[in-house]
């Protein structure tokens, strides 16, 4: 029995782009996780994997309305880069339409992370 339901998912994407992780046997992550930034703001992510320091963004359309959005999630991803994490992207029409990209695409991310000798702390 699939259970894609969350409630800490804060949109559609957010469930149907689990609900997907959940159907391709995706290593699943924590929702709506707070992330500390290098620059001492917290910051909340969609979906983590905490342990391999791995952040998860479905990037619907409402998300960036205008430039100064675009900006600042640009330097909110480089804050959390900073602080070490990897940041993963997905939009609505890779979670509905071609979901093996979006699960491809997280698979690649994990992997990397996975790498022997990489530091996750």
């Amino acid at each position: 029995k699939l259970r894609a339901g969350e409630p800490a998912a804060e949109s559609v994407l957010e469930s149907i782009s689990r609900w997907q992780m959940q159907t391709h046997k995706l290593l699943m992550p924590q929702c709506g996780v707070p992330v500390l930034g290098d620059d001492g703001r917290t910051y909340w992510a969609d979906f983590t994997w905490e342990h391999l320091k791995l952040i998860g963004e479905a990037d619907g359309f409402s998300k960036y309305v205008n430039r100064s959005d675009h900006v600042s999630e640009k330097l909110r991803q480089e804050a959390l880069e900073r602080a070490g994490w990897s940041v993963v992207r997905w939009t609505w029409h890779e979670a509905v339409v071609t979901p093996l990209v979006m699960i491809n695409r997280i698979q690649n991310a994990i992997a990397r992370r996975q790498l022997p000798g990489r530091r996750t702390a």
